[in-house]
């Protein structure tokens, strides 16, 4: 028996804790990543965009789950997985841009998509975005990191298609015009926005990984609704990660489980500095949950949720032996104690050690 757990190597452990939440180790998820390599290969087949939810308490292992499917997606030629998170503050306002978990998101696939220097795929997604926007540089103030793709030139022909763009590009000190945020210049970047991931999708099937959905702001949520409700056909599987009592709750008072986690964040990270909060609010709670309803009752729309509960004893058991670089029958006896004490809890487990 182990006679000592907790005298491990901190580094091993934070190494550790590393490849589970890149998704690089998965304890008792098969069927559940099973499900969400269907959704994905269900996608590439019918060119179609579909929603999966993937809902649980804080350090269930959502965003693990969710980004196990990155490798998978990366080995098949020209498919993309993208991935922003949203923030929030201890005063329940999101920080940051509205638009900038898009913005974050396709700039990072610009990157990849210009590091494989595959000037035909390049040059194909840059007609393609061309023809779509017809000259509407609207999406340049939303995805500044798009206009190097728009005047992409492999060719000397290729000049002439993206020329008319050129006069519409923003510069890099370009911040998000006011005009923006009106109902026009909204409904104008929703409609540039719609267009330009239909095109990128036309050519590269993508992944779009939504972290923490429960802190969207309201301007994100309608440009996701817009993505999701298109009729235009685009290869695109969005998987969104969302605490499971902004779905459930009918107050503004945490779960206890919730409130345990809180107070454990707030224990290790010392008081005063209280890690984000697990409390929904009344108002972000019931817009989420509203939204998510209309998504799920658009017919053309295929959406999967996935529950994710903590870890059994026995496959917590299996990752405790894992973790802790001892064989299953030596750690039988701390399993127990741990499982009680985390209620099987990942993250709870791996604060503990630390």
């Amino acid at each position: 028996m182990l006679e000592d757990p907790t005298c491990v190597n901190r580094s091993d452990v934070n190494a550790e804790l590393k490849k589970i939440c890149s998704g690089a180790k998965l304890f008792g998820r098969q069927a559940e990543q099973e499900k969400l390599v269907e959704c994905w290969g269900r996608v590439c087949r019918e060119n179609k965009q579909e929603l999966v939810v993937l809902s649980g308490i804080a350090g269930s292992g959502k965003s693990s789950l969710a980004e196990s499917l990155r490798p998978l997606v990366k080995e098949k030629p020209k498919c993309f997985f993208l991935s922003g998170r949203y923030v929030e503050n201890r005063q329940h306002r999101v920080v940051g841009d509205p638009y900038e978990i898009f913005e974050t998101a396709f700039s990072r696939y610009v990157g990849e998509l210009m590091d494989t220097k595959n000037d035909l795929l390049i040059d194909k997604i840059s007609g393609e975005l061309s023809d779509a926007l017809r000259g509407d540089s609207s999406i340049l103030h939303m995805i500044p990191a798009l206009q190097p793709l728009l005047l992409y030139q492999s060719n000397p022909k290729s000049n002439l298609r993206r020329s008319s763009l050129s006069s519409g590009s923003v510069n890099n000190d370009t911040q998000h015009s006011t005009e923006f945020y009106s109902s026009e210049g909204s409904n104008q970047l929703k409609y540039a926005f719609e267009n330009a991931v239909s095109a990128i999708c036309r050519v590269t099937p993508l992944v779009l990984l939504l972290d923490n959905l429960h802190w969207a702001t309201s301007v994100s949520m309608d440009l996701l609704q817009t993505l999701l409700q298109s009729d235009q056909s685009m290869a695109l599987l969005v998987v969104t990660t969302i605490r499971s009592e902004y779905l459930s709750c009918s107050s503004a008072e945490p779960s206890p489980t919730a409130y345990r986690m809180t107070v454990l964040n707030e224990n290790m990270i010392g008081p005063g500095k209280r890690s984000h909060d697990t409390t929904p609010t009344n108002h972000s709670s019931s817009a989420l949950r509203s939204t998510l309803k209309v998504l799920q009752e658009t017919a053309s729309l295929q959406t999967t949720i996935i529950d994710l509960s903590n870890l059994e004893l026995s496959d917590f058991r299996i990752l405790i032996a894992d973790a802790l670089k001892k064989r299953t029958d030596e750690v039988v006896e701390f399993s127990r104690i741990a499982h009680a004490e985390t209620e099987g809890n990942v993250f709870r487990f791996f604060q503990l050690l630390r």
